[in-house]
């Protein structure tokens, strides 16, 4: 019986916590993270497409204080892990910016 209540806590603690290890894996997940991080963090986000685990675009990303602004749109973001690290690429088709 012991043994039945350690597996039992122990599946229900390592389950919620692998389901928000992989959440960024999925769209649904990407866009709550991206949507997340755009309360927390004072730049501006719009989500496109795709996932952190492939490709992830997004439509608009926009930055800015008292004296710089930074709007890019149309940004393609590919993150793939190697061997050594985390490889990235990045491409986009608008990018502004303005300063005082």
């Amino acid at each position: 019986m012991n043994l039945l209540l350690w597996r039992l806590l122990a599946w229900g603690l390592l389950l919620p916590l692998f389901a928000l290890l992989f959440m960024p894996l999925t769209e649904r997940g990407s866009r709550l993270l991206l949507e997340s991080a755009e309360r927390i963090l004072p730049v501006e986000l719009e989500y496109g497409g795709g996932h952190l685990a492939g490709e992830l675009q997004l439509t608009r990303v926009a930055w800015g204080n008292a004296r710089v602004t930074v709007e890019v749109q149309d940004i393609l973001l590919e993150l793939s892990p190697t061997s050594c690290g985390i490889a990235s690429c990045v491409s986009s088709n608008c990018m502004r910016g303005s300063w005082m």
